[in-house]
């Protein structure tokens, strides 16, 4: 039972519950003594053993958001590459998966979130991507050889399975 409080200074404070122990005491949770960010969100030191991060086929599900998706399962972020780069990390190296890649047999399901406003069908009128975006798939998003295609992208009122991811 994991519970949000607002504290008197008005942050945002999370209090664990009862975590499952026999006894009711609160069990600590390895991340407990992990510093906070500023807004509250324990962070792994980056010191943190290689026991305490995951490894690769230790994820088979990946929740990744992004600024836009298309439906081909494109996805536009930050501009980084963050998720491309732990993507690639979960996969032990291999590079299948990728935009220009059909083979995703080590590769986590990739479920892209976003709002309806964040779901492409069609280019917005104004927008240039440049290029015609999608590298010639047809998708609208412009993608790159370390890009990973989504295997499905879920909005609040749509889910889209990618065919071909």
């Amino acid at each position: 039972d994991t519970r949000m409080s607002t504290g008197d200074d008005g942050d945002a404070a999370s209090s664990a519950g009862d975590n499952g122990s026999e006894d009711g005491e609160d069990d600590e949770l390895f991340y407990d003594s992990w510093p906070r960010n500023k807004w509250g969100i324990p962070e792994a030191p980056a010191s943190t053993s290689g026991e305490d991060v995951a490894q690769p086929g230790d994820i088979d599900l990946l929740l990744v958001p992004g600024l836009a998706f298309d439906t081909h399962g494109h996805r536009l972020g930050q501009g980084k590459g963050y998720y491309d780069r732990f993507i690639a990390r979960m996969r032990n190296g291999n590079d299948d998966g990728l935009a220009g890649s059909g083979d995703k047999k080590k590769k986590p399901f990739l479920i892209g979130v976003c709002l309806e406003e964040q779901f492409l069908e069609e280019v917005p009128h104004g927008i240039d991507f440049g290029g015609g975006g999608g590298g010639g798939d047809g998708g609208i998003i412009p993608v790159s050889d370390h890009d990973y295609i989504m295997d499905m992208v879920l909005t609040p009122s749509r889910t889209l399975d990618v065919p071909n991811a």
